[in-house]
């Protein structure tokens, strides 16, 4: 059994309220007790910045028996700030033009490699269809599992399923569209 994750994303924030918006949500998510105390070692990426579990996390999922949810040792939220590219593991399966739908990595990883990389680094990233020769930037592609561009992640260590209510508050509180990343290693 591996360790999930699931990453609220805000994909509209600007580089400089990105740490703004994430003490904004971090202090909702801890005035509304959905997470607790700060940990070390309760996160698998970020080991010394994570919040356990609050009191009242089940407001969040859609689980309500979260006995062994509270049990386990990497359970924890975190914030991530900074210009990111938030994926599913091992990567994608499928990635679709949106304008004819063609598979743009099966059929070109080399160049969809320089492309994500350019993104990361703030430069053009244009990826052009082999198909329809739409030139779009990376995060306007559609990927299966979904992926997520952006400043700002809010990530969930081995949450049961956020439920759709909570992502649809987050993204009032945050005044930005929301993308959830879901991934298991």
């Amino acid at each position: 059994m591996g360790a999930s994750f699931q990453i609220i994303v805000d994909t509209e924030v600007a580089s400089d309220q990105a740490q703004t918006v994430g003490q904004l949500a971090l202090n909702w998510l801890k005035q509304q007790k959905i997470i607790g105390d700060a940990c070390v070692g309760c996160t698998l990426d970020k080991p010394d910045e994570g919040f356990l579990p609050g009191p009242q996390a089940m407001q969040a999922v859609d689980e309500t028996d979260l006995d062994d949810f509270f049990k386990l040792r990497t359970n924890a939220f975190h914030v991530i700030v900074g210009r990111t590219i938030f994926f599913a593991y091992p990567g994608p399966q499928l990635v679709r033009c949106p304008n004819c739908g063609y598979d743009a990595v099966a059929n070109n990883k080399s160049s969809w490699q320089v492309a994500l990389n350019a993104w990361k680094n703030e430069q053009p990233s244009g990826f052009q269809c082999k198909n329809c020769y739409m030139n779009l930037s990376v995060e306007k592609w559609i990927y299966d599992p979904i992926w997520a561009f952006g400043n700002l992640g809010l990530k969930f260590w081995n949450w049961p399923p956020l439920k759709s209510e909570f992502v649809e508050e987050m993204s009032l509180l945050l005044e930005h569209e929301i993308t959830v990343v879901r991934g298991k290693l």
